[in-house]
């Protein structure tokens, strides 16, 4: 089991709910923080953060094209986070110097995102079936807290992805490393594919999502400490499409009708929207959203 703060496992189990919560419209969701602690009295030397960028029950008919996106940095730690749907992607480091400050510093970053979508399965005879869709993930994660005469150093970085059917996200894949005064530890799956299970009725529809959580961890203490952590995802979950769709009995379906919410075609490689599109889009969901508020 991975190492990992009751903090983060709060976020992953709210983004959870939120995902759940999703089966009357498709979401996505980008959130992260920043904070360097003194590392003896624990007084907050610089810390930042970014809001939630929730964007629900807008046009379906641009599809993967309903983007959030958000950044915030602190001075040692940096964060960032990429929702669309069916695309994911967070990233988060963390660095603490301690130099002759006896007392060092704590840095702790955090990132996610989320996107939840309502997809319907229809069989030309009815029944039941499941399907078999492939993500893949990409990334990494690096630790580096060298061991130092008088001082102490400690660098942990991990991600957690969870793929959530309703409320049932225990479909889970995540890794760590860390480093304590020069020595290495890995937990854990490294990056590749991720193949999802998806039970279905035909016609009936289905809440859909998944969540990317990055977190970075750096303590440096003493003369000259130094540690340094980084879990870099910004591209970091794609769904690839629907692999294998079977009846009950395990049988091969060959023709079926998929169709989601949002518009996306999930039996296919999920393109995620250009960097120019993405903004654009992004800025026209925010200015519809504030109008409504103003309304």
């Amino acid at each position: 089991m991975l190492q990992r703060s009751f903090a983060v496992a709060v976020v992953g189990a709210a983004l959870c709910f939120v995902l759940a919560e999703s089966a009357s419209a498709m979401s996505t969701r980008a959130h992260g923080s920043a904070v360097t602690r003194d590392g003896y009295f624990g007084f907050v030397l610089d810390a930042g953060a970014y809001d939630d960028f929730d964007l629900t029950g807008l046009d379906s008919s641009g599809g993967a094209s309903v983007i959030g996106t958000s950044f915030a940095e602190v001075s040692r730690g940096q964060i960032s986070s990429f929702a669309a749907i069916g695309v994911l992607g967070a990233l988060a480091t963390a660095a603490s110097f301690s130099g002759r400050d006896i007392f060092g510093a704590i840095t702790d970053a955090q990132a996610n995102a989320a996107w939840g979508d309502v997809l319907t399965v229809t069989l030309p005879a009815g029944g039941s079936g499941v399907v078999t869709a492939a993500l893949g993930i990409t990334g990494s994660v690096a630790a580096v807290a060298p061991d130092a005469t008088s001082s102490y150093a400690r660098a942990i970085a991990d991600w957690d992805f969870s793929f959530c059917i309703e409320a049932n996200c225990i479909q889970r894949i995540g890794g760590q490393e860390s480093e304590i005064l020069g020595v290495p530890e890995s937990l854990g799956s490294p990056p590749g594919v991720f193949f999802v299970t998806i039970p279905f009725e035909s016609g009936h529809p289905i809440a859909i999502g998944g969540t990317l959580i990055v977190t970075a961890h750096a303590t440096a203490l003493g003369n000259n400490g130094f540690a340094d952590a980084g879990a870099r995802f910004s591209n970091g979950v794609s769904w690839l499409g629907f692999q294998t769709v079977v009846d009950s009995l395990g049988q091969p379906i060959p023709e079926y009708l998929a169709i989601a919410e949002s518009g996306v075609d999930y039996t296919q490689a999920v393109p995620e929207p250009s960097t120019p599109a993405a903004l654009a889009l992004a800025l026209a969901a925010l200015a519809a959203r504030r109008a409504t508020r103003s309304a």
